[in-house]
């Protein structure tokens, strides 16, 4: 969506094609107007806007997908957003979305360990390691997808981390994928 905001997807892809091409740019009229990164919040909030008022106009369909944005900015570090269809948005420390998701979402309330250590330097602020999530997204999709093992074919995984201060997005290749889901069986 931006340098400093990446986003999975639920839904029709057409609708979120459009959805992610206007948040491009109202992002980057924030970056022309304030010269600064727009914040992660502002951002998912103008989303959630364009979502919600075609609820509100008869002969407009509304969008039919669901957002989770993580992001950082320089005032409230990282941060992850879900919105669902009707526009409505809320904070989280881990979320999901799509099918199963409430299955999912159980087992990240059982699961979820606030106070792991904090042994990543480039993961500011971060509550939990890079390593430690990605061992918690891999038992949260093992228990939840349908199928009898794991592959990159039906994967896809991104990170935002902070290297040199400023925000990197990192999407994984298919044998990084692979990797990851080896490394955490």
């Amino acid at each position: 969506m931006n340098d400093n905001v990446v986003a999975g997807v639920a839904g029709l892809t057409a609708d979120a094609n459009i959805l992610i091409n206007q948040s491009r740019i109202i992002a980057q009229r924030y970056l022309l107007r304030y010269d600064s990164p727009i914040p992660v919040e502002q951002l998912v909030r103008r989303l959630c806007d364009l979502k919600q008022g075609y609820t509100q106009f008869g002969g407009l369909r509304p969008f039919g997908v669901s957002f989770l944005c993580a992001g950082w900015d320089s005032t409230f570090g990282f941060q992850l957003y879900q919105s669902d269809p009707a526009g409505n948005y809320s904070s989280w420390k881990a979320a999901c979305i799509g099918e199963n998701s409430g299955n999912a979402q159980s087992i990240l309330k059982q699961e979820y360990k606030e106070d792991a250590d904090q042994e990543q330097p480039d993961v500011a602020g971060a509550s939990m390691t890079l390593d430690d999530a990605m061992k918690l997204t891999c038992l949260v999709l093992s228990k939840t997808i349908d199928t009898a093992k794991l592959t990159s074919e039906k994967l896809e995984f991104a990170t935002i981390t902070l290297k040199d201060k400023k925000p990197h997005i990192h999407v994984y290749s298919s044998e990084e994928i692979d990797q990851v889901l080896e490394k955490h069986r």
